[in-house]
């Protein structure tokens, strides 16, 4: 998120609980998340349990939004969601070393919001 206000400013956005710095945005209805992702011209999600197979519904609300999502990979994901979505997962994965993944994101906000 640093990254993210450092270059975009008020423009980028984060909700959830946790969240501290000018984009903290704070916790939103559940009913929000399809539209604050529609919204977006990216969307990231990080799951607070590292577990085999397990994602909670804010990762298929999110897909379905049609925007690009950052999301931290799970072992499994291959099997459930398909060998394509789960390599895009291995080479941007949150975990490993930003910079590749700060440069394919990049182009993808020009100042759009950031949902996390």
């Amino acid at each position: 998120m640093k990254a993210l206000e450092q270059t975009y400013g008020a423009s980028s956005a984060v909700y959830g609980s946790g969240w501290k710095g000018p984009s903290a945005k704070g916790p939103r209805e559940f009913d929000e998340q399809q539209r604050l992702n529609a919204g977006s011209r990216i969307a990231a999600g990080i799951e607070c349990l590292f577990s085999p197979w397990y994602f909670s519904n804010r990762l298929p609300i999110a897909l379905a939004c049609g925007v690009p999502l950052i999301y931290r990979r799970n072992p499994g994901f291959d099997q459930v969601f398909g060998k394509g979505l789960a390599a895009d997962a291995r080479e941007s994965s949150a975990d490993a070393d930003p910079k590749p993944l700060w440069r394919r994101v990049r182009p993808l906000i020009s100042g759009g919001r950031v949902y996390g």
